[in-house]
């Protein structure tokens, strides 16, 4: 319990140092499926304010994604219908490739720090440590008034911080709105 305590401070303070202190950019809602398991997710969004390769009519730009999420997992210590619930918090930087004004398809690649608040055990796939990692590519189209529709597959692992390391992929579809 003091462990979970201090990883959970200590993903705080780097929340807290990372995220800028501005307005948020945009909200999301996203729902993701894979491994007998489904994860509904809710974050917020501040942009980096920064562009690269940005010549043409596209530019590589970014943003930081912290989110909260909440896991079902559907076949808990491989046993069918057993079920297991937990929260996720964690932060990603997101690098996406775009149109100059941010609205048409778009194709995007993050990764970042979790904390799980449980340990994931589920469909013979086991992860050893709260903390994980979520790394994702992804597709989408935003519209003009900000209306953001993506589809993303998403790899969770604990990055071989211990044993076992079985890594969770699942896929997923969200709502998203710029401000």
């Amino acid at each position: 319990m003091i462990t979970s305590i201090r990883l959970l401070a200590a993903l705080s303070f780097f929340l807290a140092i990372q995220l800028p202190a501005f307005a948020i950019d945009g909200v999301s809602l996203e729902f993701a499926s894979g491994n007998k398991t489904q994860i509904g997710r809710v974050g917020l969004q501040w942009k980096w304010n920064t562009q690269w390769f940005s010549e043409g009519s596209t530019y590589l730009g970014a943003y930081w994604d912290a989110s909260w999420a909440q896991w079902r997992a559907n076949q808990f210590q491989n046993i069918p219908d057993n079920t297991q619930r937990f929260n996720d918090f964690g932060i990603a930087a997101v690098f996406r490739l775009q149109q100059r004004d941010a609205s048409g398809f778009y194709a995007e690649a993050g990764t970042g720090p979790h904390y799980l608040s449980d340990y994931y055990d589920n469909n013979g796939k086991r992860q050893s440590s709260h903390l994980v990692f979520n790394s994702h590519v992804g597709i989408g189209f935003v519209w003009k008034n900000g209306v953001d529709l993506g589809f993303r597959a998403m790899h969770i692992s604990n990055g071989r911080i211990s044993t076992p390391n079985d890594a969770v992929n699942v896929f997923g579809m969200g709502l998203r709105y710029w401000w």
